[in-house]
């Protein structure tokens, strides 16, 4: 069986900043942001999550991470009325 991926949008409570990745345990992920293992995310903690996808496979999860990367958080999570 495939493992699924989610893709996920956390926002710095320190600057605003956005953060979009891809990861098998969104919440676990977002514990390690927090906790600055992640070099791109280490100065912006503490973190939130702000969007989860539904489980995509591999292929799905890196397409769709991408072309949020290319759209940007902002305008994508206003596409889709997230508050």
């Amino acid at each position: 069986m495939e493992q699924t991926f989610q893709v996920y949008i956390i926002q710095s409570q320190k600057h605003g900043r956005y953060y979009i990745g891809m990861s098998h345990d969104p919440d676990k992920r977002l514990h390690f942001h927090n906790l600055g293992w992640n070099t791109s995310t280490k100065h912006g903690a503490p973190w939130f999550s702000v969007w989860v996808s539904d489980p995509l496979s591999k292929t799905d999860a890196s397409s769709l991470e991408n072309k949020i990367k290319r759209r940007g958080a902002q305008r994508f999570l206003d596409d889709l009325k997230v508050p």
